[in-house]
């Protein structure tokens, strides 16, 4: 390990010699100094000396950008923040770095590339509450510009870490704000109507949990007209949960929500869908109570997608 720091030591100090003028070389030579900042950052890497290597990696960005070698230098820069991440320095030194290196993928050309390094800034964010706002508008930033570069499912995923995020804080009413920005981009994606159903459904949970039924209600009837979504699984159990919901019945609402269709939707969602029954109190049980929620048969996951757990939820 020392050696490897010894060396990296020794690379810095070639950098900075090809960075500095002298009698025999009239101007810096950015370009040989940022080869020797990387592999400083290399050496620092193999000897987990982290703030070394980030460091040599924001010398070599540095020299690149000087050299307007956009992409190289938002790449080590991104690797700096990997670095910090790494390193347990998540929180602002992380998320500049990131920042600086969307910057430059943007400028680039490579909004795709932007939004990467934008998501991992907000990911860096996430468990700290004070952050949240900041991460929430990361994630948004990255979604619109991989919609710019028409990665509309990559749009849908960003906006969909961001609903997850705001749910994971309890941040309801901000979050539904964010669902419907997802469930925009899933509009998009002709081969995501599947997936898309399964969001109108979530959507209407989230704002019956917000004890909003009149708000729900004129959402579940918008989302009517996208063509198939009626003759959905989704829908009639969406129909459904809206009458109980209507009716005050908490034991129809708790067998409602108990159906395997609300296990395709997110972990949080779900958690809330079957927590709407508390809101009358004990259930009661009847004959009656949501016997035809399930008449549309049982909702499978997307073929393209097999249902998985959300790391964030």
């Amino acid at each position: 390990m020392q050696g490897k720091e010894s060396e990296g030591d020794q690379h810095m100090k070639a950098a900075a010699q090809f960075t500095t003028k002298t009698w025999l070389r009239w101007s810096e030579d950015w370009e040989s100094a940022s080869g020797e900042y990387e592999r400083a950052a290399t050496c620092y890497k193999n000897a987990r000396q982290t703030d070394k290597c980030i460091e040599a990696y924001i010398g070599a960005a540095e020299a690149q950008y000087k050299c307007t070698l956009l992409h190289s230098a938002g790449k080590n820069y991104e690797l700096a923040g990997d670095v910090a991440v790494s390193g347990k320095q998540a929180g602002k030194r992380a998320v500049e770095l990131y920042q600086k290196a969307a910057e430059l993928f943007h400028a680039n050309g490579l909004p795709e590339r932007a939004a990467d390094s934008l998501q991992k800034a907000a990911k860096a964010l996430e468990k700290d509450a004070s952050c949240l706002k900041q991460a929430l508008e990361l994630y948004q930033e990255a979604a619109g510009f991989y919609e710019d570069d028409g990665k509309l499912s990559k749009t849908q995923e960003a906006y969909k870490k961001a609903v997850a995020l705001a749910l994971t804080h309890q941040q309801l009413e901000l979050a539904i704000k964010l669902h419907e920005k997802e469930m925009e981009s899933l509009r998009k994606v002709e081969r995501k109507r599947p997936e898309l159903y399964k969001n109108f459904l979530a959507h209407v949970v989230l704002l019956l949990a917000q004890s909003d039924y009149v708000a729900a209600d004129k959402a579940f009837h918008h989302f009517l007209s996208t063509p198939g979504f009626p003759a959905s699984t989704e829908a009639i159990t969406g129909a459904n949960l809206l009458d109980a919901y209507e009716k005050g019945n908490g034991a129809s609402i708790q067998d409602i929500t108990n159906q395997q269709i609300f296990s395709f939707l997110p972990n949080q969602v779900n958690r809330i869908a079957r927590g709407l029954a508390k809101v009358f109190g004990p259930a009661t049980r009847s004959t009656s109570s949501g016997g035809g929620a399930g008449a549309g048969g049982s909702s499978q996951p997307d073929e393209a997608e097999e249902p998985e757990d959300d790391p964030l939820l």
